[in-house]
Parts: structure tokens; sequence; C-alpha cells
């Protein structure tokens, strides 16, 4: 696979640093897809605009919702909010991550 051959040539040294004392490092795993989705629901809940709201709710309970989300939004006012939002859901599971 050429990605991952690439991924290794730019960062084969630092991988070997975190082979070689992979004590001194978390691994924080990947979100489900079901978490994802969790917090794309809790962003459309706080959502101001009623319109949108509805939009989104409705493309939630149907095919393909991680796309048609990202689309809409990326096309709303409402796309900084968006990240604002998911970063400090991630930052808050990074968190309880780490106390425990």
């Amino acid at each position: 696979m050429m990605e991952e051959d690439d991924f290794r040539d730019t960062f084969g040294a630092e991988l070997e640093k975190v082979n070689q004392s992979k004590v001194d490092f978390i691994k924080f795993e990947r979100l489900e897809s079901f978490e994802s989705f969790k917090i794309m629901e809790r962003f459309v809940a706080i959502l101001t605009d009623k319109n949108l709201q509805l939009e989104l709710e409705s493309i939630l309970a149907n095919r393909k919702p991680f796309q048609n989300f990202k689309d809409i939004i990326n096309l709303s006012n409402f796309r900084q909010s968006w990240f604002d939002f998911k970063q400090n859901e991630l930052e808050k599971r990074v968190k309880i991550q780490l106390e425990s």
C-alpha cells in the first residue's frame, strides 16, 4: 500500500522512537462510529438555527449520516461552531482517559 509506505518514510524515525520506549507513551483509541454519531447528535441538539437543526436531525436519521452531515455543516454558518464543539468533546474524552 503506497500510503503506508509514504507514512513510514515520513515518520519512520518517530515510529522507531515510540517502539523503543512504548512505556513513555499513551495510546488513545480511535472513536467508534457510534461515539462520533453521539457527538453529532449532541451538537444538533444545541443548535440555535431551528431549520438547520431539523435538516441535520433528518440527515442523522437517514443513510450516510456522516458524509451528509459534513456536507451540510461545511456549507452552513455553523461550520466553525461544529469544529469547536467537536474539539471540546474530543478533549473531554482524552481527559477522562488520562484520569482513569
